[in-house]
């Protein structure tokens, strides 16, 4: 059988883009299959991802079951561990759970010869040819009574013992997916913050301890959400409310874009400014002294008041050096020269 894939990754040198894409998918679907993947990705703070994070979407006459992963062993220009996502789009009556060892292939095969080649090039119709081998043989999900949820609105978090089912939690997925329109499961997020920058229908966390279900109201003008949840062990007359919680709003996030290195490069800008500011003072306080001008307003404050210049200058300096390099901005300094008369000399 001959099936389409998706792969979304960065190589050495070059960002994070979509290396193989199917071409029967119009523009408006390929920009909101795209989202779904970037959040898939999506990494926060030290929350990694562990291992492989399953995702399951149904579009349209397709199931796309792919995995995002780090393990890869791939590290960029930068010595940044490179993340991925490696889909295969398969048609609704052949839909089944993929073996690991063929994501692997996929990147094998795709990623590898071209990880080193600096040229951007558009994504390609790339398909690959899968055997009933390559696919897991009876799956038995008898033990899941599990309901998916169904609404766009929701969200359904699964508890992190679901993980310990994963292959037969996502033939469940694959037999749900077929019968309705709209699906989609991602089973590995660390917390519940990190999946809600996406509305995902349905997600297994690895802290969850028990069902919860998130209802997002369907009024874009507000941004709360009620938080109801019920134990995996009790009925569901036993529902409990939270107090609502503000929802991120990040339609214009690219959480491919939260690499350490553009920290560290703020961080150097500031270094260096810094670094100029003070070489600079003190070339300017050696002038004065020596052609006996007095110094105005050498400060981040615009402070005009002629004062006395070594007093000025240690002021500034020790400023200069005592400045949090985590909140202080990147501030021009202005330099004054006034001739003194005798009685300021």
């Amino acid at each position: 059988m001959i099936f389409s894939i998706i792969i979304r990754t960065r190589t050495f040198k070059n960002d994070y883009r979509e290396l193989a894409f199917p071409d029967f998918f119009n523009d408006s679907e390929k920009e909101e299959l795209i989202k779904h993947l970037q959040y898939v990705m999506h990494e926060s703070g030290k929350s990694f991802i562990k291992g492989f994070r399953y995702h399951i979407l149904r579009k349209g006459n397709y199931i796309i079951l792919g995995i995002a992963t780090r393990n890869f062993g791939k590290k960029d220009i930068y010595k940044r561990t490179i993340r991925g996502y490696y889909g295969i789009v398969m048609p609704l009556r052949n839909a089944a759970v993929p073996k690991d060892e063929v994501f692997e292939r996929l990147h094998n095969q795709i990623v590898e010869p071209i990880f080193f080649d600096s040229k951007q090039s558009a994504p390609t119709d790339i398909t690959i040819e899968l055997t009933n081998e390559d696919f897991r043989q009876n799956i038995d999900t008898s033990a899941f009574d599990l309901e998916f949820n169904k609404d766009k609105d929701k969200v359904l978090f699964l508890p992190s013992s679901e993980l310990n089912n994963t292959i037969p939690l996502l033939q469940h997925a694959i037999n749900t997916a077929k019968k309705t329109d709209s699906f989609e499961l991602v089973c590995g997020f660390n917390n519940k913050s990190d999946s809600l920058n996406w509305p995902f229908m349905n997600v297994v966390c690895h802290a969850q301890q028990h069902l919860e279900i998130l209802t997002f109201p369907k009024k874009s003008s507000s941004s709360d959400y009620v938080n109801t949840y019920y134990d995996k062990t009790k009925h569901d007359s036993e529902l409990s409310t939270y107090e609502p919680t503000q929802r991120q709003n990040t339609s214009n996030t690219r959480p491919d874009k939260q690499d350490n290195y553009e920290v560290w490069e703020i961080k150097i800008i500031k270094r260096f400014s810094k670094l100029i500011s003070k070489l600079l003072l003190q070339f300017v306080s050696k002038l004065a002294e020596k052609f006996g001008f007095g110094i105005i307003s050498i400060s981040k404050k615009g402070n005009n008041n002629l004062d006395d210049s070594s007093k000025i200058t240690q002021n500034c300096v020790h400023d200069v050096i005592d400045t949090d390099e985590k909140t202080a901005p990147i501030e021009p300094w202005s330099f004054g020269l006034k001739k003194l008369d005798d009685n300021n000399k």
